[in-house]
């Protein structure tokens, strides 16, 4: 019988993984109790309603979710006036969670490694 290599991870990475995704959740967690009121269209200032509500580990990618479900929620919103489709989960994220996040090793090894410059 046929094993694949076990990638072994650090206990330091395994540490900053959890810390982050506490990270996450608290930060998601604080704009779902802000949602009570749709913010305003950024492109238009109109007015907006939910649109969808998807995790964070949601990709372009075929399978959607190549890294399993993180459960933390994004919410979408559409606006009424102009229809732009937009976020404002990232809006406060500093280039440090950018980094730590999104545009990681593991970004531009498995999600975009056309990039990776």
């Amino acid at each position: 019988m046929s094993c694949l290599p076990l990638r072994v991870l650090k206990p330091v990475f395994i540490w900053r993984s959890i810390l982050a995704m506490i990270e996450l959740r608290a930060h998601a967690l604080d704009l779902l109790n802000a949602a009570i009121f749709t913010p305003a269209c950024k492109i238009c200032d109109g007015h907006t309603v939910a649109f969808d509500l998807v995790d964070f580990n949601k990709t372009g990618h075929s399978s959607k979710y190549p890294y399993g479900v993180a459960g933390i929620p994004v919410q979408y919103y559409k606006c009424k006036d102009c229809f732009f489709i937009f976020t404002d989960f990232f809006d406060k994220f500093t280039n440090e969670q950018w980094v730590n996040y999104i545009y990681n090793e593991e970004y531009y090894v498995s999600v975009d490694p056309e990039y990776s410059g």
